[in-house]
Formats: C-alpha cells, sequence, structure tokens
C-alpha cells in the first residue's frame, strides 16, 4: 500500500498522504492532531475572512449535512485499520454527539432522504435517521469492493438521486478502477472506467455535470505521474492502468500512443502527490465573481496542504480548469462542503478540526 522504496524517506518525513500513502496512519504520531488552527495565520484572499466552526475531532475524514440540517462528519477516531471509525453529529456550538461507532475505516457519508450511506473500508453501509434524533444500527448494502490498500474515497450525490462512489482496487483485479453509482433499491451501475482512485467527486449545481479527482498510480515510467481532476462522462474511459496524466503512455502497463489517444483527458492536472482527497462545486451568490460557480479542491499532501480554487473554460473544443490558491495555512486539508447558509466548509484532518470561508 506504501510508495516504492525509494520513496521511504518522503513517508518517513512527512507521513503526509493519509490513508492513500501512509500505510497505517499510526506511523505518523500524534503531536499534531487535535490542536484547532491557528485561524489569523490562514492566508485566504482579500474580502474573505475565516471563522473557526469545530475543534477536537479524531481524524475526521467527510462531511455532510442531514436532513435533520446538522453537520455530521466521519471520523477515523485512531490507527487507520483499527476499526475504532465514527460518525458524530455536531451541535450549534461545535460539540460533537457519536451516532456510530466502531466503523471500519469510514472515509465517506452521504444522505438520500432520512437515510445515512456510509463508505466504510470496502463496504457501504446505510442507516435511517431516526425520529427524534439518532440513527439506526446500519445495514451492509454493498460488500467487498474491489480494494487497492489505501482507501474508497468519498460518497457524493448525482443529480438523478444515486449514490456516487468508486471501486479503486488494484492492477489486473476484475471491477477494479471503476466509478459506480448506486440506487436507492440497491441496484449498482458502472458510471465510468479508468480511475487509479477517483476519491472525491462534485457536481456543477447548475446542469449536474460530475467531477472527480484521481490520485494515480505510484509510479509509471519510472516517475510519479501527477493528480487530475476529471469531467466525468458516462462510459468514458480514463486510461488507467495503461495511460497517466493527459493521455500518455505508461509503458510499465503496456499503454501505448495509440490506445490512449481513445480514453478522455483530464481537465487540470497538479503535481505529484498532491493527493486531492476533496472537491466540491460552490455556485452561491455570497461568493464573488470569479470565486463563485467554480470547484474548490483539498490538496491534502500539497507543497504546501491547501484548498485550490478551479475555474473552468472551454479550449480546443474540450473543458480545462486553472487553478489558484485559495487557502494556506492548514495542516491536512481533506473535505471541502458548501455551508447551508454562506461560505465554505473546510474539514482538516491533522488538527481534527473545521473552518468556515466567508466572503465580505
Amino acid at each position: 500500500m506504501g510508495r516504492p522504496v525509494r520513496e521511504s524517506w518522503r513517508i518517513a518525513r512527512r507521513c503526509t498522504g493519509f490513508l492513500l500513502a501512509c500505510g497505517a496512519l499510526a506511523a505518523c504520531g500524534s503531536t499534531a492532531l487535535h490542536s484547532a488552527p491557528a485561524v489569523a495565520q490562514l492566508k485566504v484572499p482579500r474580502g474573505f475572512h475565516v471563522q473557526l466552526v469545530a475543534s477536537g475531532l479524531h481524524e475526521p475524514t467527510s462531511l455532510a449535512y442531514g436532513p435533520d440540517h446538522r453537520l455530521y462528519v466521519t471520523q477515523l477516531h485512531g490507527g487507520e485499520n483499527a476499526g475504532n471509525g465514527q460518525v458524530v453529529v455536531l451541535d450549534s456550538r461545535g460539540g460533537s454527539t457519536i451516532v456510530l461507532s466502531h466503523l471500519e475505516k469510514p472515509t465517506g457519508l452521504v444522505w438520500l432522504g432520512r437515510e445515512l450511506y456510509i463508505q466504510a473500508g470496502r463496504d457501504i453501509l446505510r442507516a435511517r435517521l431516526k425520529d427524534g434524533g439518532g440513527v439506526t444500527a446500519p445495514a451492509t448494502i454493498v460488500r467487498r469492493l474491489p480494494f487497492n490498500g489505501r482507501s474508497e474515497g468519498q460518497l457524493d450525490l448525482t443529480a438523478a438521486g444515486t449514490i456516487l462512489f468508486e471501486a479503486s482496487g488494484l492492477v489486473g483485479e476484475s471491477g477494479a478502477g471503476r466509478l459506480l453509482t448506486l440506487s436507492s433499491t440497491g441496484r449498482v451501475r458502472t458510471l465510468a472506467t479508468g480511475f487509479k482512485n477517483a476519491y472525491a467527486h462534485a457536481l456543477d449545481s447548475r446542469n449536474g455535470d460530475i467531477f472527480t479527482t484521481d490520485v494515480g498510480q505510484d509510479y509509471v515510467n519510472g516517475i510519479p505521474p501527477p493528480e487530475e481532476i476529471d469531467l466525468v462522462k458516462r462510459r468514458g474511459n480514463y486510461g488507467w492502468p495503461r495511460c497517466y496524466g493527459d493521455r500518455l503512455p505508461a509503458r510499465n502497463f503496456h499503454g501505448t500512443a495509440s490506445y490512449c489517444a481513445t480514453t478522455e483527458s483530464p481537465i487540470i492536472t497538479f503535481p505529484p502527490h498532491s493527493t486531492p482527497t476533496g472537491l466540491t462545486w460552490y455556485g452561491r451568490a455570497d461568493f464573488p465573481a470569479g470565486y463563485r460557480d467554480v470547484l474548490y479542491v483539498a490538496l491534502f499532501d500539497g507543497t504546501p496542504a491547501q484548498i485550490d480554487r478551479v475555474t473552468l473554460h472551454r479550449r480546443g473544443g474540450r473543458m480545462v480548469g486553472t487553478a489558484t490558491r485559495f487557502i494556506i495555512g492548514l495542516e491536512r486539508p481533506i473535505d471541502v462542503l458548501p455551508d447551508q447558509q454562506r461560505g465554505l466548509l473546510v474539514l482538516d484532518f491533522a488538527s481534527g478540526s473545521i473552518v468556515r470561508l466567508v466572503a465580505g
């Protein structure tokens, strides 16, 4: 699950790749965990300011608002493979209450009506909001997804009301490298293929377009590949494992230029090992022009770790993106979510905190 041997110095020194690179999170130690960030030290564009929403979380991984208008958070609450994962719900003062515990590596959650779906290790679970609060014991809806030893990533809703999720897997494993949908009746369909680790997703609120991040294969042709964001096309092939970056052949995985020319291009790439773990669309008018109708991506292992704003435009008949820094000074940003009222929520894995970016 870790990087190749030549990269071991990087992991030992920084141990920054979360579930995607570190192997066992316990190796990172805990000295930097659970301390609220120095909000005043976070750097944001002129006209924005930062508010601390919550702190004291334990290795949090994803955010979602429930039908009760409360904010729910998945968290590891210990080592990556300890089986101590939780779902907690926040109160109005930023305190948390455990609603589910003893989960295996929870990395995603999403609500469909009153039903809560959770990505837990290789399985997807479903619970239901009780009258008066709390949730029912979860049932397993999808079992033993193809798995690359890292993480299956986050869950999101499509415009059609289906659950969007990934199956990562290993080279040659049946069903690996797919982006899938799950209906409320339990039907699973393949949306697109050719992803190494389609960890985080977002929907354009104007038209339902789906975007996904993809965390690349560790080494291709002897070099680390870039990470990327893709515009998802139904039945599209995004190249993994035979292609990487902008349709370049991975010769160590039998890629060829002719084959890669038939695959889909990313809209944008990021430096190797940036680890894009969070992605959202922001379309609300409370953000000024240039900062709305854009994507925001959390680069967990960026240099530095940061949130980027990705603006989209057409070039040569295809959509492309341009990234600019939006916020730096976080420790390990892992998820982003529009707040219910205004502003953008940012979840920080290392500090166990949530901050809100507000314009004005």
